[in-house]
């Protein structure tokens, strides 16, 4: 028995950081009953005034029987929910133990045998390839191999270091990829790398400005993308090979949408999807970056433009309510607030980035990660832990 509220099936968000918060934002201003689970002490998620109830966890990869267990047992508590993933330890931890949280829960996470096609990124361009979607120049490094110039000799410096599962990577390093500049610090990276275990491949730089980096966000059901939806990257944490702080809406690209459409029916992918790309401008295509099997960081972009997707996806899931490819507003910004301040805030300062073009997004249509008139918590607990931080409280 499910604890019904405003005659709706209740949610349980998985994460309690800026992707959750942005889906118990979507689902919560629409009258969804939403729970949080939450594993980090600094997620702020949890503070949202639109939840009625949060859990804290265990890590779901560090403690995966104790999290497990956890959620089944919030699962007699609330009754049956519909569970989304926040992150890429809850949607690994998620798709290898359905059997189980199936009894207590609809879960729209396909199984491990489709998500690690989409967590692994090896196995993602071997597919991408085999549909005909561009991917950048990668060569896999195995563990038992020796680095040297033969090795990658197609390859040009500088090239990328990227981790074959990007949340592992993150967790050790602090950010998503390196760039190196020659085979010394190549070498060096591989073997920090094989130090924790970690999976990498060596990867072509697709050399262009940050707006040629693109997200194509899409629901894929029954073999059809029914909902589409394009933004393009304005700013990144670190380059063009960090987080983007800032993104735009744009208008529908056709190549991404059929691209997307074939990868995703080869690798037998169903539910809402991120998927990264970037023009090459050598070549005049769009080159496949990464899938990303859950909600992503900028999802409150579209719900600002008119495409509420975890709303969407709640209505077919549970009152089996299809839904039709509807447009969106262009040119609105996401900015991730802090992060955006963060990492510009001394370049704006010491003149080498235009003050004006740094704060256009903030003045134009947007939505902002954490900052929310209508939900202010969030944001005043990532104020306080950031105060804490600096002062080592």
């Amino acid at each position: 028995m499910s604890i019904i509220i405003n005659n709706k099936l209740p949610v349980l968000v998985l994460s309690g950081h800026t992707i959750a918060l942005g889906v118990v934002r979507s689902l919560g201003s629409n009258g969804v009953p939403v729970y949080l689970v939450s594993y980090d002490k600094k997620d702020m998620a949890q503070k949202s005034r639109y939840l009625i109830g949060s859990f804290v966890l265990p890590h779901p990869e560090k403690n995966t029987e104790d999290f497990i267990a956890g959620l089944l047992k919030i699962g007699e508590q609330i009754g049956r929910a519909i569970i989304f993933p926040a992150d890429d330890p809850t949607l690994v931890t998620l798709s290898q133990n359905l059997e189980s949280l199936k009894t207590k829960f609809i879960v729209p996470t396909p199984d491990w045998s489709i998500i690690k096609k989409v967590i692994n990124k090896d196995i993602t361009y071997s597919i991408a390839e085999e549909v005909d979607v561009p991917i950048p120049k990668t060569f896999l490094l195995d563990k038992t191999v020796t680095v040297s110039s033969d090795l990658i000799k197609d390859f040009r410096f500088p090239c990328l270091i990227k981790p074959v599962q990007s949340h592992t990577y993150y967790d050790v390093f602090k950010t998503k990829m390196a760039v190196v500049n020659n085979i010394t610090e190549l070498e060096l990276n591989f073997n920090e790398c094989k130090k924790y275990n970690i999976d990498v491949t060596v990867q072509e730089i697709i050399v262009g400005e940050t707006c040629q980096g693109l997200n194509f966000n899409s629901l894929f059901y029954n073999g059809k993308i029914k909902q589409g939806f394009t933004a393009y990257k304005v700013r990144m944490t670190d380059s063009d090979y960090g987080i983007p702080v800032v993104v735009r809406s744009r208008e529908m690209i056709k190549e991404l949408w059929e691209y997307s459409e074939k990868l995703l029916g080869k690798i037998g992918y169903e539910g809402y999807s991120c998927i990264e790309y970037k023009f090459d401008k050598r070549d005049g295509l769009y080159k496949l970056l990464e899938v990303n099997g859950r909600y992503n960081r900028s999802s409150l972009l579209s719900v600002k433009t008119g495409i509420n997707f975890p709303w969407i996806q709640y209505n077919y899931l549970v009152n089996n309510k299809d839904f039709i490819h509807r447009d969106y507003k262009k040119n609105y910004y996401y900015v991730d607030e802090f992060k955006d301040i963060q990492v510009n805030i001394k370049s704006v300062l010491t003149g080498k980035q235009n003050i004006i073009k740094f704060l256009k997004p903030y003045f134009s249509k947007n939505v902002l990660a954490i900052f929310s008139v209508k939900d202010p918590n969030p944001f005043i607990k990532h104020v306080l832990d950031a105060i804490k931080l600096l002062f080592k409280f």
